[in-house]
């Protein structure tokens, strides 16, 4: 099924989200195994990055030109991506949270319901 950028009855959900990546090959390691587990696929792969698409959105990885800065998740730009689980007790997060090799937690907290939001369970992970 192709995806519209005009389409009417996704007004408002995100298309797509583009990083730039230092290492190539051990970003779409991280990215394949973690989105792998989100339910993502392969979408396209070319000379210097690759995508991979779940539902109508996609997340698309490309290789830096510029290696000279270093990441700081404070300064302006990209803090962090959040995406949904099936469940608090089988998310992804969670489970990596226990000892997967590619990650490392930053913290684990879980959120009190309140009448207008539902439970959250949020690991913040970060390649180990």
């Amino acid at each position: 099924m192709k995806h519209d950028h005009a389409n009417p009855e996704r007004a408002g959900e995100l298309h797509h989200v583009e990083l730039y990546a230092s290492d190539l090959d051990a970003s779409v390691d991280f990215w394949g195994w973690l989105l792998g587990e989100l339910g993502y696929e392969a979408k396209n792969e070319w000379d210097g990055g690759c995508s991979w698409i779940n539902g109508p959105t996609y997340l698309v990885l490309v290789e830096a030109g510029r290696t000279d800065a270093p990441f700081d998740r404070r300064a302006p730009g990209l803090n962090h991506l959040a995406f949904h689980a099936a469940s608090r007790e089988g998310s992804t997060a969670s489970r990596t949270a226990s000892g997967n090799e590619r990650t490392r937690p930053y913290y684990t907290k879980i959120d009190t319901p309140t009448p207008a939001a539902t439970t959250r369970s949020t690991v913040r992970i970060r390649k180990a």
